[in-house]
C-alpha cells in the first residue's frame, strides 16, 4: 500500500460502485472501480486486502490527500493484520482493478508463504519514508 489504508467487504457502501468478477464469499475477487469510486473508506472495519493491479489512487486521511497508491501495491493490509479500523480512504484516480482478499484468506498466504511479509515490510518502509519527508516539508 502507498499510504495508512486498508478495505472492507463488498456489502458495504465502500463498495457501491464496485463491479466484482466473482462470487466472492470466502474467496478472491476481481474488483473494478471507476473515477471518484472507493476503494476503501477510513473508519471502517477491515476484513479484506486488495491487491491493486491497474490504475491510481489517491489515498486521503480526514479528506486530505496524504498519497497516492498504484499498480503492484498491496492495500489494507495493515488493519487485517492489526484487527483495526481503515486508517485512511482510497480513492479511486483512475480506473483501478484488483483483487480482493478476504482477510482469512491473506492470513493463510502470509503463513505458506513468509516472502510475502518481506514485501509487505518493504512497502510499508517505503510509505513510511515518503510520509515523513512530507512532514519535513510541511514544517520546514
Amino acid at each position: 500500500m502507498g499510504a495508512p489504508a486498508g478495505s472492507e467487504g463488498t456489502s458495504s457502501a465502500a463498495h457501491a460502485g464496485a463491479r466484482v468478477g466473482e462470487d466472492h464469499h470466502a474467496h478472491s475477487a476481481f474488483v473494478y472501480f471507476q473515477p471518484g469510486e472507493v476503494l476503501i473508506r477510513q473508519g471502517e472495519h477491515a476484513t479484506d486486502v486488495y491487491h491493486l493491479f491497474e490504475g491510481e489512487a489517491d489515498v486521503l486521511v480526514d479528506n486530505v490527500a496524504v498519497g497516492r497508491v498504484g499498480e503492484g501495491e498491496v492495500l489494507g493490509a495493515i488493519a487485517v493484520l492489526t484487527g483495526s479500523s481503515r486508517s485512511a480512504t482510497v480513492r479511486a484516480l483512475t480506473r483501478c482493478s484488483a483483487v480482493r482478499v478476504p482477510g482469512s484468506q491473506f492470513h493463510h498466504l502470509i503463513r505458506a508463504h513468509p516472502t510475502l511479509i518481506q514485501r509487505l515490510m518493504t512497502d510499508m518502509a517505503r510509505q513510511i519514508t515518503r510520509l515523513n519527508h512530507q512532514v519535513v516539508a510541511l514544517s520546514g
